[in-house]
């Protein structure tokens, strides 16, 4: 018997980052006992030797997730959900869930379910969770699983209208991902620091943005402004308030603003012209590096965060009522 054709598609990062890990548990290795991939094993009915072929196909943001991880990605911009599915004897479609402006990907589990294909789909994230099962015209879709990353999500879910049966708690596999690769990412900090123009006794805070601004625009309001929230981070810096557990000096602060991949072009280049802190606008490396690289990660309810708590990383949500807060506060 042939093994199965697996199909992955993704555009956003955070769902692009726990299809990488999904991929190399399901595609990469045949000894893997999580779960979520037994799950999957069991869905395609394939033995504990056989190690599915993967289609990888990426939209914008995702195809830089793909890239950095070491695999290779086809470019679906200018394709179509029926496009992904046919002649390619998929038995299995694997997702994220993309964001409320990319209709694709709920159109695709649609598409594949309508050709008997069953649609396994992984969250990254605890928030705005039933927009992303619906389709431009508000129908729910209901893949035929879902793992979720905690009880609540669940809940959520089901009061949705997702059946029970179709919905499954896991652990976080990207994080779990990031953990097994840190070590290999050992010059990542000296590395990082230089391009940043961080000097030996610099202190780094990483402010993780959110694109809270450019989705308001598309009608998903957020309970906080990323604004606010960073101009009044600059302020404590200046007058020498704490950030968390860390003192910081104002004279030996950098405060490194790393744009969301979705944040508008020049977002935050007024904010470059500050002295005192320091601020640098940079993209550079990959998350993973950037958190190795700073002091400290703060910002509101970023996946940053998440990542830089399971490296044991400090790290500081500046909302109140975060998801991150009500976790680990």
């Amino acid at each position: 018997m042939s093994a199965p054709n697996v199909l992955f598609f993704s555009r956003d990062p955070g769902a692009t980052n726990q299809l990488v890990a999904v991929y190399e548990l399901l595609c990469r290795s045949s000894d893997s006992d999580v779960p979520a991939i037994e799950k999957l094993r069991e869905c395609l009915a394939v033995s504990d030797d056989t190690t599915p072929n993967a289609i990888i196909v990426g939209k914008k943001y995702a195809l830089d997730v793909w890239r950095t991880a070491g695999i290779q990605a086809e470019n679906g911009e200018e394709t179509t959900p029926q496009h992904l599915i046919e002649a390619r004897n998929i038995s299995l479609v694997i997702t994220g869930t993309d964001d409320i402006d990319e209709p694709d990907t709920a159109q695709l589990w649609q598409t594949a379910q309508m050709a008997n294909i069953p649609v396994a789909v992984f969250l990254d994230n605890l928030v705005n969770l039933e927009p992303r099962f619906r389709t431009r015209d508000g129908k729910l879709i209901t893949p035929d699983l879902v793992f979720a990353l905690d009880h609540h999500s669940v809940e959520t879910l089901t009061a949705a209208g997702i059946p029970a049966g179709n919905l499954h708690t896991t652990v976080n596999l990207h994080l779990a991902r990031l953990s097994r690769i840190a070590k290999d990412n050992a010059g990542a900090r000296e590395n990082l620091r230089a391009q940043w123009q961080a000097g030996e006794a610099s202190q780094v805070v990483l402010f993780a943005s959110e694109n809270t601004t450019e989705m308001a625009s598309l009608g998903r309001s957020a309970p906080y402004d990323e604004h606010a929230i960073l101009k009044a981070l600059i302020e404590d810096i200046a007058n020498s308030q704490p950030i968390g557990s860390l003192t910081i000096t104002p004279g030996k602060a950098l405060v490194v603003i790393r744009p969301h991949p979705r944040d508008a072009a020049g977002k935050y280049d007024t904010y470059a012209q500050a002295a005192n802190p320091t601020i640098r606008i940079s993209a550079a490396g990959s998350p993973l590096e950037a958190i190795l690289a700073a002091d400290v990660i703060v910002g509101m309810d970023s996946a940053l965060l998440f990542e830089a708590q399971a490296l044991d990383c400090p790290a500081l949500s500046l909302v109140s009522t975060s998801k991150f807060n009500k976790i680990f506060a």
